[in-house]
């Protein structure tokens, strides 16, 4: 087995998921889920959740029984949407967040109902992943154009 970066394919959203190579220790960043749009009834049928459906069964398939940390980078149903559903099937250490989304309430009442421990993440801070080190940048859209600031 390798160290891993894997895009994991969740339908509509995001997730990232980080493994070295003896699956000791586990990063995954977004967990995917459904945006609330306007549907008609029929269109309604789907119960079960997109990380039941892919996220769940793929870190399954990897060996992972636990998330060290889980990076949730803002609070969209598109990404967060299902870190209940994870979190009911593996255990999850960490959860970092921006302090901007602890302005979300129903989000803060999901973390605190749960009893998650949480870090908050700022602007700059550094982590690494075996040789790697990821720093946190703000994302900023100008006319339509997206521009990293350090």
């Amino acid at each position: 087995m390798r160290a891993s970066i894997t895009a994991v394919d969740i339908g509509q959203g995001d997730s990232i998921f980080l493994q070295d190579k003896f699956n000791k220790e586990n990063i995954l960043i977004d967990t995917g889920g459904q945006l609330a749009l306007p549907q008609k009834n029929w269109q309604k049928a789907q119960t079960q959740s997109n990380a039941d459906k892919t996220l769940i069964p793929y870190l399954e398939s990897m060996g992972v029984a636990h998330i060290d940390q889980l990076i949730l980078t803002h609070t969209d149903a598109d990404h967060v949407g299902d870190f209940l559903s994870l979190a009911d099937k593996i255990k999850i250490r960490e959860i970092w967040v921006s302090p901007g989304e602890l302005t979300n309430s129903s989000f803060v009442e999901k973390l605190k109902k749960q009893k998650f421990r949480f870090m908050l993440v700022k602007l700059g801070i550094k982590f690494r992943f075996l040789i790697v080190f990821f720093k946190f940048y703000q994302m900023v859209t100008l006319k339509k154009v997206i521009i990293m600031i350090p």
